[in-house]
């Protein structure tokens, strides 16, 4: 089951635009033409710069078997067309987004996100 969160309480709105604070690894993705990950950049990762500006398009949350570990995604695209995927917590939980500034917790509960 699919639950949009995009108007809840989340710190972020569906449909925006936001735009990279740090650099972040690219990888192919099944559920978009690219999937980012806020994890270290290691040396020859394939990286969008800071700055780059992200269009949100849906900001969801999937109940898996275990709702205890239901993802929170970010789906959108770039200025260049390319459709991208973000996981940006897990549960009630938000990761520190890579549009995100460094005074925004490392992690985070969101009571609006389903259990």
């Amino acid at each position: 089951m699919k639950y949009d969160l995009g108007n809840a309480c989340l710190p972020l709105k569906a449909p925006s635009t936001v735009q990279l604070l740090r650099p972040v690894r690219v990888f192919p993705s099944g559920r978009a033409d690219i999937e980012i990950s806020a994890q270290p950049i290691k040396p020859l990762d394939q990286v969008l710069p800071a700055g780059t500006r992200l269009h949100v398009r849906r900001v969801s949350q999937t109940a898996k078997v275990d709702v205890s570990h239901t993802n929170i995604d970010v789906l959108g695209r770039l200025d260049d067309g390319r459709t991208f995927f973000y996981v940006w917590g897990y549960g009630q939980a938000l990761d520190r987004a890579p549009w995100e500034d460094a005074a925004t917790p490392a992690l985070r509960t969101m009571p609006c996100a389903h259990r």
